[in-house]
């Protein structure tokens, strides 16, 4: 299976009545209904709801949604930053590159925390209608591996989102669908299954592999390594509890692991 053809199997399994799916949707709403509304509370409601459904604990950090919503509002209303995003994607100068590159919010202690890059890309992704990628950990832990299955190169040593950007725009991919194949990818590697499968479908699939675990760490782990058996796989399939589609990216997942895994021995 070629790239564009696992990611295609990608966006299909994730358009299928999934959580992820039900929750991108709440956003896109969101941001549709308050685009005329440019104050730095309505930043701050929208990147409040997006931290919450993509869990970046931006509100773990004192003051953290307060200067990343001061930064953006101030840039200007959606238009403005839709153009500012047309030019950080043509690598000119932008705006974009400075609140991307601040640091937002302090520890207790007083002591910066950082910046915010998953954040922030995730809510220019939805300002733009899914045309700005994300950078985030299941992206930056993955898609070296993942692409060099597929043969293509690709360098985590310049910016990661530009990189992004330039890598679809040669081989003529969505942003937004290479994000659901990184994304995907990502949630299975980590066991971390409940925004993929149906809440019946998820019950019946951990009784049948017998997942357990002392911790939510271990039942991920658990969970991850017992999807990577080719036999539970396709029991899971006979037993019609996974789609035709989502066993054959499974499939395909265990195969770049063993690529991967190969690589490096």
């Amino acid at each position: 299976m070629d790239l564009n053809n696992s990611i295609q199997l990608a966006v299909r399994i994730l358009n299928n009545q999934t959580d992820y799916l039900f929750g991108r949707n709440i956003i896109d709403r969101l941001f549709e209904m308050t685009k005329g509304e440019h104050s730095k509370e309505n930043v701050a409601m929208r990147l409040s709801v997006v931290d919450t459904f993509y869990s970046t604990n931006m509100n773990r950090r004192l003051f953290g949604i307060t200067d990343l919503s001061e930064k953006i509002s101030g840039i200007g209303p959606d238009e403005i930053i839709l153009k500012e995003i047309g030019k950080y994607k043509e690598d000119q100068k932008s705006e974009i590159d400075e609140i991307l590159n601040n640091d937002y919010g302090i520890r207790k202690t007083g002591e910066d925390v950082g910046g915010a890059r998953s954040l922030i890309s995730k809510y220019l992704y939805f300002v733009s209608n899914h045309k700005f990628p994300i950078e985030d950990k299941l992206v930056k832990n993955n898609i070296k591996d993942v692409l060099a299955y597929f043969n293509e190169p690709f360098s985590k040593k310049e910016d990661i989102l530009k990189s992004i950007i330039k890598f679809c725009s040669a081989k003529r991919i969505e942003l937004e669908h290479f994000d659901n194949f990184l994304w995907l990818i990502g949630k299975i590697n980590k066991g971390s299954f409940s925004l993929i499968l149906q809440k019946d479908r998820y019950k019946k699939i951990k009784d049948v592999l017998n997942i357990n675990g002392t911790s939510s760490n271990d039942f991920d782990k658990n969970f991850a390594d017992a999807i990577r058996n080719e036999n539970k796989i396709r029991d899971l399939k006979d037993l019609k509890l996974i789609t035709n589609d989502f066993y054959n990216f499974l499939m395909l997942n265990i195969d770049i692991r063993n690529n991967t895994n190969k690589g490096k021995n």
